[in-house]
């Protein structure tokens, strides 16, 4: 007597391998195939399958792994054995190597804020700095005189007075009270006061300050620097940006200023009464006497612009 095939075979099998725990499926899908004689002989060859197929993968991976493949050597002589190094050794050789390398660029400067500087911009392109007016000194106490190029700008300068210099490019930067470093494309303020006309927006000058990066394209501006690091800077002509130590960038306008304090916060508002919007060296009477390096001066008080008043230190 010939017995019908199930019809719901295809179906029960095809919930059985889709889930990953027989116990997910339905009551009424359990009940099916313990009665059906057809879904309980295929329920049990898959079952048999798998443990098939679990076996021959435990062979696999439990099987010894192949010896390298010797090519045939005519020389009777057994050759020694060199052992390969491990792949992963060599790796972590180039790492270490790598690490100390760069280990020594990427320690951040201290200071005594607690905030990293910003850097000395890279110094590029062509033509010198020169003093045009007043006395120029450098940190050993020389005096350098006027018309003389200061291009080297790993060396710094102080200005005990007023004074002034002319950029090759047409920049104009007068001087007060400053300690700075000067290259061709712009001028690193440590402290004091500067003033800085650019002649033409297509000329591009930057002045860098403890706590801040002033990118200039044809403007008319001043700087301040106090000896904590804290920058003020107005601008009477043009457009000036402002990056600060927290590397937060903002536009400055003619007849504004703004306050960058030595922990990067900014504070912005028009011009004030104590910061003019210009100033004009007075060349002679406050140029210090020249002195060696011996006697130059240990401290200097300089009359800042409107009522400000700072002290100036030696290094």
């Amino acid at each position: 007597m010939n017995r019908t095939s199930c019809s719901q075979t295809s179906r029960m099998m095809e919930r059985l391998l889709e889930s990953d725990d027989p116990r997910k499926l339905t009551q009424a899908d359990r009940d099916h195939i313990e009665t059906c004689v057809d879904c309980r002989t295929a329920a049990a060859r898959v079952a048999a399958t798998e443990a098939g197929l679990g076996e021959f993968v435990e062979g696999i991976r439990l099987a010894e792994s192949p010896g390298r493949f010797k090519l045939p050597t005519d020389s009777p002589v057994a050759m020694p054995e060199v052992s390969a190094i491990p792949a992963f050794l060599l790796v972590g050789a180039f790492a270490l190597v790598l690490i100390l390398t760069v280990l020594p660029f990427l320690r951040p400067a201290r200071t005594e804020t607690g905030v990293t500087p910003i850097s000395t911009p890279a110094q590029s392109g062509s033509g010198d700095v020169r003093i045009a007016l007043g006395t120029i000194m450098r940190a050993d106490g020389w005096v350098v005189p006027p018309g003389s190029p200061i291009t080297s700008s790993n060396e710094l300068f102080r200005c005990y007075g007023n004074a002034r210099l002319q950029f090759s490019n047409g920049t104009s930067i007068s001087l007060q009270g400053a300690k700075f470093q000067a290259f061709p494309g712009g001028l690193v303020l440590k402290q004091g006061q500067i003033e800085v006309a650019v002649p033409k927006k297509g000329l591009v000058f930057s002045v860098t300050t403890p706590v801040t990066v002033l990118g200039i394209r044809g403007t008319h501006f001043i700087v301040r620097v106090a000896e904590s690091g804290e920058t003020v800077v107005s601008v009477s002509e043009g457009e000036i940006s402002v990056t600060t130590v927290r590397n937060e960038e903002y536009p400055l306008r003619a007849g504004n200023s703004a306050t960058v304090s030595a922990q990067g916060a900014w504070v912005f508002g028009p011009i004030g009464a104590g910061f003019p919007s210009t100033f004009t060296p007075e060349i002679g009477s406050q140029n210090p006497e020249v002195r060696s390096p011996t006697s130059a001066p240990s401290s200097i008080s300089v009359t800042g612009i409107g009522s400000r008043s700072e002290t100036l230190l030696d290094e």
